[in-house]
């Protein structure tokens, strides 16, 4: 994150950064707090994109979109 940047835009820059692909985040599921460390798990829309590794921070990229019922 930098300097001012909020939680939900630091998500959708990293994983464009990340993967190439756009999302938009859609709310907060859950929040979990360690001395080292703090994790946020968001709910999110596909906007665009191929998936694919950035070769450095991540070895393999999955799009698993939800089943309409």
């Amino acid at each position: 994150m930098t300097e001012n940047e909020l939680p939900t835009s630091a998500a959708e820059r990293e994983i464009l950064e990340e993967t190439g692909v756009r999302t938009k985040v859609r709310s907060l599921m859950a929040m979990q707090f360690k001395a080292e460390q703090w994790c946020a798990v968001f709910i999110m829309d596909y906007v665009s994109g191929i998936p694919k590794s950035d070769g450095y921070e991540n070895s393999e990229v999955l799009l698993f979109l939800p089943r309409r019922r």
